[in-house]
């Protein structure tokens, strides 16, 4: 009998129908996970408002749940547990705004920042570069956010001015040439350095033209 022959193709397809199942499925579990943290927070929250003093009545209720819960799940349900899903609650309120991209490890990150604009940028960075939790901790604690925010503020101040020299130059010139000047800022765009390099170089032509014509007159 021949020897048969398999396709690398073949295999190489089977290899990775396996390695999405496997990779959905690991998706699906945190996803999950994260709903039942969420839903937890909630059922304490809820049960909290029942309470005529709410701060009391709260400690008492993670207190008995934790009892009632390690129990039966272990620790996985410990007081801290419990304190960090009621956190998780009250800062994504709405559950359809979680990501499906983050896992559990990756909230219990976020929910740390109290800055609601520079959550939002670790959750899209996250999301967009599919950052582990580590590499998110190691964003948060190396301040990307806070650099980003530096460096853009640099960038806003950074703004050419002319010598005194360069003014000395500029000379009056027609209300016409004012309007030219005025158009070629304007189509420059937003970026203000840019708009007055633009200016610059146009009355510095300008003053450049009159005094050639002055010269050969």
């Amino acid at each position: 009998m021949e020897k048969q022959i398999i396709s690398k193709s073949f295999i190489s397809e089977v290899k990775r129908i396996i390695n999405n199942a496997q990779s959905n499925a690991v998706r699906s579990i945190d996803r999950e996970r994260v709903l039942m943290y969420w839903n937890i927070g909630k059922q304490i929250v809820e049960e909290e408002q029942n309470g005529q003093d709410r701060a009391q009545y709260g400690a008492f209720v993670i207190k008995r749940l934790t009892e009632e819960l390690l129990i039966e799940y272990g620790r996985g349900f410990s007081q801290r547990q419990l304190e960090t899903c009621r956190q998780f609650y009250f800062t994504f309120p709405i559950a359809h705004t979680l990501r499906a991209e983050l896992n559990w490890t990756q909230y219990k990150l976020l929910i740390r920042i109290s800055d609601g604009d520079k959550q939002t940028y670790y959750i899209e960075e996250a999301c967009k570069n599919n950052w582990s939790a580590r590499q998110l901790e190691r964003q948060i604690n190396s301040q990307l956010y806070e650099r980003l925010l530096l460096s853009t503020d640099k960038s806003k101040k950074t703004i050419f001015w002319p010598s005194p020299s360069t003014l000395v130059r500029i000379t009056s010139f027609s209300c016409a040439c004012v309007c030219n000047a005025i158009k070629s800022i304007a189509n420059a765009g937003n970026n203000a350095f840019i708009k007055l390099n633009v200016f610059i170089m146009f009355i510095l032509k300008f003053n450049h033209y009159t005094n050639c014509r002055q010269n050969s007159a």
